[in-house]
């Protein structure tokens, strides 16, 4: 083989290598960003029910649940004592339209839920993996309190 057919070779070896880098680095970068959306979602409407709930101040409820090895540990077992269960149900409405429930479910049988809208490129990769893989329309996945 000829050198220039080696360094051209070698060359285009690089350049692909580089682009799936950055591919991989992109599609890291939005997964990263589509989760923290329902996250903070999530974490939100939580607050904004048990302030609600507890008689509590919504920015001390959001911080208890953001932060709850390091603020307020009186609230958080106040939390972990009014709620029994909390769900995100994703639900295909088209093809390309997603709804995300947010069902939160009390010891004592009361409900709080709310609905936002995403698309399927907002929808984190597990429950777009779990929609190809089963074909079903609905996904349900518990969210669970951060460790205290």
């Amino acid at each position: 083989m000829k050198i220039d057919t080696l360094v051209w070779v070698g060359l285009t070896t690089i350049a692909i290598g580089s682009a799936a880098f950055l591919l991989k680095h992109f599609a890291d970068r939005i997964e990263k960003s589509n989760q923290k959306e329902i996250d903070t979602w999530v974490e939100e409407s939580l607050a904004q029910a048990l302030s609600k709930k507890l008689n509590r101040p919504v920015q001390e409820t959001l911080a208890a649940l953001r932060h709850p090895t390091i603020y307020n540990s009186e609230l958080n077992r106040e939390i972990r004592q009014v709620v029994q269960s909390v769900q995100l149900i994703f639900s295909k409405e088209s093809s390309s339209e997603y709804t995300v429930k947010l069902y939160l479910l009390y010891k004592d049988a009361s409900t709080f839920s709310t609905i936002i809208d995403k698309s399927w490129d907002s929808l984190p990769a597990i429950v777009r993996k779990h929609f190809l893989q089963t074909g079903s329309r609905t996904v349900r996945i518990p969210w669970e309190f951060p460790v205290i």
